[in-house]
């Protein structure tokens, strides 16, 4: 008998000491750019571009490959980059002051993947800086729920259920 297991391994990044992040991140940008030659309609290929362009700080061409991620991946049942796509559009927005956009990708990402733990933590981390302390306690318990009972596809941070959130909603409460 054979069993499937899904086993979920954490990459905490790289040692900036012994790698460095910049010429990195350079070097996956010319990757990215070469194989989006060839399939640039590919939505994870876009989000990874993304990603390495907003390391880089170049954040407003990183907006417009995350979006163009979020839209071809629409549709895609189980993509599980999806709701990394979702975040990386959220911190994006964020870095551009444009926090009502921020707010507005995770209240997407709560309403087509409910189950999904860190787009309620970071709309109660959203709610706490507008002063809605209730409402954000609200969605940080969500949080913490849903990070407990989680079985998805998408990786997702798991210190929600155990600490973060209850750390957040002591910060929040003070």
């Amino acid at each position: 008998m054979h069993r499937t297991l899904r086993i979920r391994v954490l990459h905490d990044g790289y040692n900036p000491q012994v790698v460095d992040l910049v010429e990195k991140a350079d070097r996956n940008i010319g990757i990215l750019n070469a194989v989006l030659q060839k399939e640039p309609n590919n939505p994870g290929n876009l989000y990874y571009l993304a990603r390495e362009l907003s390391i880089k700080g170049a954040i407003v061409e990183a907006l417009s490959f995350a979006e163009k991620a979020i839209e071809l991946s629409k549709g895609i049942t189980s993509y599980p980059l999806r709701p990394k796509i979702f975040l990386l559009l959220r911190d994006t927005y964020v870095h551009l002051q444009k926090i009502d956009a921020g707010e507005a990708v995770l209240r997407e990402l709560t309403d087509e993947l409910p189950d999904y733990p860190d787009g309620w933590f970071w709309l109660g981390s959203h709610a706490a800086q507008k002063g809605h302390i209730d409402e954000a306690v609200k969605y940080l318990i969500i949080a913490k729920e849903k990070a407990r009972a989680y079985r998805g596809q998408s990786n997702f941070d798991s210190s929600i259920a155990t600490w973060k959130a209850d750390a957040a909603i002591k910060q929040f409460r003070q």
